[in-house]
């Protein structure tokens, strides 16, 4: 549905410098969250996605939303032989790796919007504050913590509600200074190299 909607370009990577031009960040779903959570770690995109989060709104689908929280305990080695890791930390929740697998499809409303959804997971997710990202059928799902959102359903964005609420999500103002102050300090830089040229050829001429 985001490839379909023209406010979006929607692309995948898991390099910094294409990470880096994002205005919104979606860590998908995965069938194994902890071996690619250590993956993620292991090529430094974890400290990248923490630093991103200060300026642009990050998503976590499933998988994801269970690596945006605190810590994962998988103690029955259900996914791998990792019993616990740290997760990326921008989302107070705590999972668990336990059986059994959940599937289900769901009806969500969202800001009026009906829409269908589905799960399909292992493990269960304990919120320990925030707020959560959506209720339906009569329990909460995933939380909502400023920028940062998680969520269990995939599907999500073919709410119409949801992707304007993505579209309303971009860069804020905090992130545009910064270019800008990084921009002075180019210009301001060049500024200085022009200023020595032109005293260099001054004494050449003299």
């Amino acid at each position: 549905p985001l490839e379909n909607d023209d406010r979006f370009h929607v692309y995948y990577s898991i390099r910094p410098e294409e990470i880096l031009k994002a205005d919104i960040l979606i860590l998908p779903g995965s069938k194994n969250t902890l071996l690619d959570l250590r993956f993620l770690i292991e090529q430094d995109i974890v400290s990248l996605i923490q630093f991103l989060s200060k300026y642009i709104t990050v998503i976590g689908i499933c998988g994801g939303f269970q690596m945006l929280g605190e810590v994962i305990y998988d103690p029955h080695q259900t996914e791998s032989d990792i019993g616990e890791m740290k997760g990326i930390g921008l989302l107070p929740v705590t999972t668990i790796m336990i059986s059994p697998k959940i599937t289900t499809k769901v009806t969500i409303e969202f800001d009026g919007t009906l829409s269908e959804a589905y799960e399909i997971h292992m493990g269960r997710t304990t919120r320990l504050s925030a707020e959560p990202f959506i209720f339906l059928n009569g329990h909460e799902d995933g939380c909502k913590k400023n920028k940062i959102w998680g969520t269990y359903l995939h599907g999500i964005f073919e709410n119409s509600a949801v992707r304007n609420l993505c579209a309303g999500s971009v860069r804020n103002k905090n992130f545009n200074e910064l270019k800008n102050e990084s921009y002075n300090h180019l210009a301001t830089i060049l500024e200085q190299h022009l200023a020595i040229e032109k005293m260099i050829q001054s004494a050449h001429h003299d």
